[in-house]
């Protein structure tokens, strides 16, 4: 068997076209994730800070590694302006809520 190799940008132009197939292909779907992997969600981020944790780590510790990855995460949203009378702070927050 021969090794393939694609080169990154290429695979996620593919993915992007595969993703774009209805929910119904989740076999199409799953190729598009091999492809260009989605990346983590915040709730996987903040359950890895919690990975590894020793007795060494206090409580104030953990909890300033959990809002850095927060911050980091609002930090990289895009700022969207919204007609429907939401605004930035509201939109930021909701899935720290777990709202979509």
């Amino acid at each position: 068997m021969t090794d393939v190799t694609i080169p990154q940008d290429v695979a996620k132009d593919y993915a992007a076209d595969l993703r774009k197939f209805g929910p119904n292909f989740t076999k199409v779907h799953a190729l598009a994730d091999l492809l260009d992997p989605p990346s983590p969600t915040l709730r996987e981020t903040v359950a890895a800070v919690f990975i590894g944790v020793t007795d060494q780590t206090t409580e104030l510790n953990l909890a300033d590694a959990v809002l850095a990855v927060v911050a980091d995460w609002l930090a990289a949203q895009p700022l969207q302006h919204r007609a429907n009378g939401i605004n930035q702070r509201d939109h930021d927050v909701r899935p720290l809520r777990g709202e979509s």
